[in-house]
């Protein structure tokens, strides 16, 4: 079994190496206990078993030597403050911030990013599950893929496939 420790003292993997040296760890077979700093290698081991490329029970997740429980979902039972939330809380930090300096500027209470492979994710500040709808139906009903919101439940992320806003 390969055991994956996310801790401190662990090595860093670059984003552009995570994903082939995860495969590599697998297909090689060893025990072995890899300690991570960072939370990408994590998230390729999560994706490998929500996959099926590798069992649940072929790895065993670590947070600074203690055992996590990973389902054959990819779903971690009990999930630690601290355990590989870095990238979550930063992008909620950035948007809060974001969000804040419109507000300050009173400009427009939304935001769209338009990605690489033609999809844009228009993020708008709101309060309820009533107004993101309603935000949802009046703006990019036909185009819309997806309406999500933050954990905080002040943001509406609307994904679509709008070329033109």
């Amino acid at each position: 079994m390969i055991t994956i420790n996310y801790c401190h003292e662990g090595n860093p993997y670059s984003d552009f190496e995570a994903e082939a040296l995860t495969k590599l760890w697998f297909k090689n077979k060893q025990d072995c206990v890899y300690n991570v700093s960072t939370e990408n290698i994590i998230s390729y081991v999560r994706r490998m078993v929500a996959e099926g490329e590798i069992e649940d029970t072929d790895v065993q997740l670590q947070f600074n030597g203690q055992n996590l429980e990973m389902n054959e979902y990819a779903v971690i039972k009990d999930w630690k403050k601290g355990f590989c939330d870095y990238s979550e809380e930063n992008a909620a930090r950035t948007l809060k911030a974001q969000l804040k300096k419109r507000k300050e500027k009173n400009m427009p209470m939304y935001q769209v990013v338009k990605r690489e492979d033609g999809y844009s994710t228009i993020i708008h500040e709101t309060f309820d599950k009533t107004e993101a709808e309603k935000i949802h139906k009046e703006w990019w009903s036909e185009n819309a893929l997806a309406v999500a919101f933050s954990v905080d439940g002040l943001n509406c992320t609307i994904e679509t496939k709008r070329e033109t806003y």
